[in-house]
């Protein structure tokens, strides 16, 4: 009996598409917008970018699928550093489907006005100064009540609870100082019609933002 061996050959095929996915390259794990997208676009013309809040990973669409792999084969274990200074490599994959944010300006809602340089340097570095929360984290304004954020009222005491303040208790202290030339000259100039009475500072953990306010 003659024995036949058969060899069975397996051809893979790897398919790609106009998006990726980029591993270690999130807002969950420092890595902004600002500085992720430059390092895409070396490869080629980014459609969009997909950066979901806390997550560790984002979404790359290129025009072309030529440019989303040759970001695959040159970005693909690359090393950048993150906000924190800290060494990151980034993994890259073909990707056929993602929930895409397109980039570019997007629309404002009707009442929302923006007003670029509506502060000078000078007044932002007082202004930053003032509401520095790492100096007194034990004084009554101070609430520590959300994760990866941090909390300051100014004006009535705000109960995270109900979402709203409570106008019956006023804090020992109203607005900030510095505030009252700012309020002053909007007043004038008509951005605000009326003297807010409240304040309400949020500084986020690195990696974390405002999404969803």
């Amino acid at each position: 009996m003659v024995s036949v061996a058969h060899v069975t050959f397996f051809l893979f095929v790897c398919l790609f598409f106009k998006s990726l996915v980029v591993a270690n390259g999130g807002l969950g794990n420092g890595v902004s917008r600002n500085q992720l997208l430059p390092v895409l676009e070396k490869c080629g013309l980014v459609d969009a970018l997909l950066m979901p809040p806390n997550k560790p990973y984002s979404f790359a669409r290129y025009r072309t699928t030529e440019e989303s792999k040759r970001a695959y084969v040159t970005l693909n274990g690359k090393e950048i550093v993150d906000d924190l200074g800290q060494k990151m490599i980034l993994y890259l994959n073909s990707v056929e489907k993602a929930q895409w944010k397109e980039l570019g300006p997007q629309a404002l809602p009707l009442v929302l006005i923006v007003v670029e340089e509506i502060i000078s340097t000078e007044d932002e570095k007082i202004l930053l100064e003032s509401v520095d929360q790492t100096k007194d984290t034990d004084h009554q304004n101070f609430q520590k009540c959300l994760k990866h954020r941090r909390v300051k009222h100014f004006g009535y005491e705000f109960h995270c609870e109900k979402n709203n303040v409570d106008t019956d208790k006023h804090l020992p202290r109203g607005l900030l100082d510095v505030c009252d030339s700012f309020l002053e000259k909007w007043l004038r100039e008509g951005y605000i019609k009326h003297k807010p009475e409240q304040l309400t500072i949020n500084q986020y953990e690195p990696g974390h933002d405002c999404h969803g306010f």
